[in-house]
């Protein structure tokens, strides 16, 4: 009985002082992936981009993840993402559709977690509207992807025109 209640003993106190278990938790963020992609031609959308401040603003966001826990092969897909989840921040912090020139900087704090620190412009879309041969001078500026083919399709060497 004396070693059923000793074994007992070890077995609370092995569990008392062993590491806590952590829930892990996922969350995403994605901006402007939502384009049609149906295989059919959309008629292109123009906008103008409104900047709602003259002088860059700042922000800092800073990830409660210890940057040495991170494989050295997987650093740069998480600061990717951690960027994109800082700008999303600032961007709902601002009630903007987007940051034009965005800068980040990438630091660690004193206890080791990843920081972002992005200085940009705010801007809005407005007055959108569907492209007519007047904005046929934007099309040498993009290149058509279709995620079937082996190449983008060159704006140069492809006719293109818009019709109204």
């Amino acid at each position: 009985m004396k070693k059923v209640i000793f074994s007992l003993a070890i077995i609370v106190l092995v569990t008392a002082c062993s590491k806590p278990i952590y829930v892990t938790s996922y969350k995403s963020t994605e901006s402007r992936e939502f384009e049609p992609r149906q295989g059919v031609v959309v008629t292109p959308l123009v906008a103008d981009m409104k900047i709602l401040s003259q002088t860059p603003v700042e922000d800092s966001v800073t990830f409660k993840i210890f940057v040495t826990t991170i494989p050295s092969n997987q650093i740069a897909s998480w600061v990717s993402e951690c960027k994109k989840e800082a700008l999303s921040v600032m961007i709902k912090k601002y009630k903007a559709d987007a940051i034009v020139a965005p800068l980040t900087d990438v630091t660690t704090t004193a206890e080791g977690y990843m920081k972002i620190h992005i200085s940009g412009y705010p801007a809005k879309y407005e007055n959108f509207r569907n492209a007519t041969t007047a904005d046929t001078w934007m099309v040498p500026m993009y290149n058509i992807i279709d995620k079937n083919a082996s190449e983008p399709l060159n704006s140069l060497n492809t006719k293109i025109s818009i019709v109204k």
